[in-house]
């Protein structure tokens, strides 16, 4: 029985590693998608369906990794990173966009409460307290251009009180990391 157990055991730990591989090798691709191909097919005249079907698929992929309980930081910062992303191709003014300025807002919303919730569980996290601070700033930088003067000054005052934060523990040699 006993051996019978550490037999089961070591298959567990191999098909678990294997699993992690996998997941691994996926998200390394979801990033490509993301950051990489679409850059290169952004610029292709009539390449608008494709990077729209682009958008989509990775929008799913995300929605699903975001909603992964006992996902680790890392992934987590990942995920609100590619939202952030997603956000400017799909309608983030001076940038070449989708001129889908509603589906902006929700993929920056998106990141933006992964990335409070990052913020606030390390508070002394300078990349946490960051990242935070410039999705702020992007959805204020959207919200101007929506012509929504009360939550862009809301999202540009909440960004620049962060820049501030980050700024003066520079200045007085915090250790925030």
């Amino acid at each position: 029985g006993r051996v019978a157990t550490l037999i089961q055991a070591r298959v567990a730990r191999v098909e678990r590693r294997r699993a992690e591989q996998r997941f691994d090798d996926v998200r390394g691709l979801a990033r490509s998608m993301i950051f990489e191909v679409y850059d290169a097919i952004r610029v292709l005249p009539g390449s608008t369906t494709a990077r729209e079907l682009l958008l989509r698929r990775a929008l799913g992929y995300l929605d699903r990794l975001a909603s992964e309980p006992g996902a680790d930081t890392t992934l987590r910062r990942e995920v609100a990173t590619a939202y952030a992303r997603i956000g400017s191709v799909q309608g983030q003014s001076g940038t070449a966009n989708l001129g889908q300025q509603a589906s902006a807002l929700a993929s920056y919303r998106k990141a933006l409460a992964i990335f409070e919730r990052l913020a606030g569980a390390a508070p002394s996290n300078r990349q946490a307290q960051a990242d935070l601070a410039a999705v702020q700033r992007e959805l204020g930088t959207l919200f101007t251009s929506v012509g929504d003067a009360p939550n862009a000054f809301n999202s540009l005052r909440a960004s620049v009180s962060l820049y501030e934060r980050l700024l003066e523990g520079r200045l007085h040699g915090d250790e925030l990391l």
